[in-house]
């Protein structure tokens, strides 16, 4: 559900029961979580769901649109450092540390999610354990995505880091190929540099490059990924 449109409470439960995280759960777990959702009203552009410091108060299933994921590491930030797409969780670290927030959560174009409170979180996690060890793989993907990362952004060469950080907005950088023939990325150029180390004057040198060669078409505050699965297959296979 990429198009900024409103669902009802079953339609969006429908969707993100077949997300990549709830479709690994047991059939009744899984219906325990969703029957404790609430489909929470359009955000607009620009509204956030939570900032940095805000109490814990649950986690969020995206159902459309797109939310930005912002961080402030030691004293600099906030910064963008991710996008929330379409079927993905967030929320629970804060929820398993019993501290603040880590991160802000803002929508990036009018966008829905389903919100899960903290009070059933818990009555659902202390009920049925199983629960925690969803907890725990949500938690370890999100280790092996910041691996990725940090290895993305070590990387020698300039184009490669900004394809892999397309990639890792776009939701494909590893995993399954995306079912989408293109994806529509909320990035300017000054966002780009930050999430591949480079200055926005090579972001702009290597995504006309990308351009011409097929992957990628932009305009203002808007970056396209049209051939998502060809560009992640250039990444694998071009040189350092």
């Amino acid at each position: 559900m990429t198009d900024p449109i409103e669902v009802s409470a079953n339609e969006a439960r429908a969707f993100l029961a077949t997300s990549y995280w709830l479709r690994e759960f047991p059939d009744d777990l899984r219906e325990s979580l969703l029957a404790s959702a609430r489909l929470l009203p359009l955000f607009d552009r620009g509204k956030r769901v939570y900032n940095i410091g805000d109490c814990p108060n649950g986690i969020y299933g995206v159902v459309s649109g797109c939310f930005g994921f912002e961080v402030a590491p030691q004293e600099e930030g906030p910064q963008l450092i991710h996008q929330l797409r379409p079927g993905i969780w967030f929320g629970e670290l804060a929820h398993v540390l019993e501290r603040p927030r880590l991160a802000a959560v803002y929508a990036t174009r009018p966008s829905q999610c389903m919100w899960v409170p903290a009070q059933a979180l818990d009555n659902l996690l202390h009920s049925d354990p199983r629960l925690w060890k969803f907890f725990a793989l949500a938690l370890a993907n999100a280790t092996v995505f910041a691996f990725t990362a940090i290895n993305d952004l070590i990387g020698a060469s300039p184009k490669r880091r900004v394809a892999a950080a397309l990639l890792r907005v776009a939701g494909c950088r590893d995993g399954p190929v995306l079912d989408q023939d293109v994806v529509e990325l909320d990035l300017t150029h000054g966002n780009l540099a930050l999430l591949s180390n480079c200055s926005r004057s090579t972001v702009a040198q290597y995504l006309k490059e990308l351009e011409t060669e097929g992957f990628v078409s932009f305009r203002y505050g808007r970056i396209i990924v049209t051939e998502p699965t060809a560009l992640r297959q250039w990444l694998q296979t071009a040189p350092e």
